[in-house]
């Protein structure tokens, strides 16, 4: 099962939870400098940091090395963020996910989040400047089921994993 969230959702918490969840972590496919330079940053901070060097086929990476996931662990969960791309591709090859992210008025309680957990002004401002282009294009996204996370919600409290199983 593949679980698409918004940042700031509770992925890598929801992860560490529960022993069949796999986090794919996007950023050491996103860029090519990230163990070179991951010793300067904590874990949050590095997020939008203004030396990453792009790699220009970290899409073609990760979706690679997502889809090897689920055909090498079918039973496992794995969590990814939520990339345009990587979640027009599942659709198009008919792979089921679900789409997890904030109600629209949730605004000010993500960036709220963002910043108790350390990161950075560049990286809050990707998503919340944009916030009505991210939360428009999740309403309209095809292929999957969709969860809108209510106030002080969080992927650990509508996804529930009982003995192994997964229940959305």
């Amino acid at each position: 099962m593949i679980v698409a969230g918004f940042s700031g959702v509770g992925k890598t918490t929801f992860a560490k939870t529960y022993p069949n969840v796999i986090d794919l972590y996007i950023m050491p496919y996103k860029y090519s400098n990230l163990e070179e330079i991951s010793d300067s940053y904590s874990d949050e901070s590095i997020k939008a940091a203004p030396e990453l060097i792009l790699n220009p086929n970290w899409r073609y990476e990760y979706y690679e090395k997502l889809i090897s996931l689920c055909v090498a662990e079918p039973n496992k969960i794995i969590v990814i963020p939520t990339d345009i791309q990587i979640m027009n591709w599942l659709y198009c090859d008919n792979i089921p996910f679900t789409l997890v992210f904030p109600a629209y008025e949730l605004k000010d309680e993500y960036r709220n989040r963002y910043l108790k957990r350390g990161n950075t002004d560049n990286f809050v401002d990707v998503f919340i400047t944009d916030w009505d282009y991210w939360i428009g294009m999740f309403k309209v996204q095809k292929g999957c089921k969709k969860i809108e996370l209510k106030t002080n919600e969080f992927l650990s409290d509508v996804i529930i994993v009982e003995g192994g199983k997964c229940y959305v």
